[in-house]
């Protein structure tokens, strides 16, 4: 008779090698704000291989995906914000260095020497002004990176929304836990891998913003807790009244 086959508990991997992109799994109290929740880990039916080990690692992917997916939103919005903001610059200078070649050749037959000098040095600012725009464009790969950072976060939110998929129906209808930890494996390293060419400092900034809204969506979950337990409890002196 063949030995019973183990269960299936992959380790969370860390991820990449840029210090400033170093990804680690999170710890049990943060699980807990994102939703994992010890109760539900518990409560859990061990069928189709979903024991306790297996589920709290799937989940510790899915709460590795979704701060890597939230962070690296936040940085695509600032790369968005900051090319279309150049992008809007260089569109204006180029406008005003159109009008200003027309005025100055309308103008030109007017006997004012300074005129044409005057408008000769504004389109030299302007132009020197838009190249100078573009090339910081260039120089900091904003389009190629929006680009990159777009794709991987789509990738991350439909491997978190396959995750939470799974998570969400009951355990006899789930997929065998060790063929799912298995598939999901070689994805969840992949994502937790990759390493766009982010500054450190845009990183930290997004990283931070992340904490915020972690710690924020924590206070309101108490506070709506605790205003539920007093209605609840106002509700049962009525009651009882």
């Amino acid at each position: 008779m063949e030995a019973p086959e183990e269960n299936v508990v992959l380790e969370s991997v860390e991820v990449g090698d840029n210090k400033s992109r170093n990804f680690k799994p999170h710890t049990h109290q943060m699980g807990e704000i994102l939703g994992t929740n010890q109760a539900d880990i518990e409560n859990i039916d061990e069928i189709n291989d979903w024991t306790k080990e297996n589920y709290r690692t799937v989940r510790s992917w899915q709460s590795d995906i979704e701060k890597s997916s939230l962070i690296h939103g936040e940085i695509l919005n600032t790369v968005f914000n900051n090319l279309q903001k150049y992008s809007v610059a260089a569109l204006v200078c180029s406008s005003i260095i159109t009008l200003c070649s027309t005025l100055n050749i309308t103008l030109g037959f007017l006997d004012i020497k300074w005129v044409p000098i005057a408008f000769d040095i504004l389109i030299l600012i302007l132009g020197l002004t838009t190249t100078i725009m573009m090339g910081i464009v260039k120089i900091r790969g904003w389009e190629n990176l929006l680009i990159i950072l777009a794709k991987l976060v789509e990738k991350l939110d439909s491997t978190w929304f396959l995750i939470d998929t799974e998570l969400s129906i009951s355990p006899d209808q789930r997929t065998n836990a060790r063929d799912f930890i298995k598939r999901c494996d070689g994805e969840y390293t992949y994502l937790m891998r990759q390493n766009p060419p982010i500054n450190p400092d845009a990183y930290t900034k997004a990283d931070q913003q992340y904490k915020e809204r972690l710690y924020n969506n924590h206070i309101w979950s108490v506070n709506f807790r605790k205003r539920f337990q007093s209605n609840g409890d106002e509700l049962n002196e009525v009651t009882i009244e």
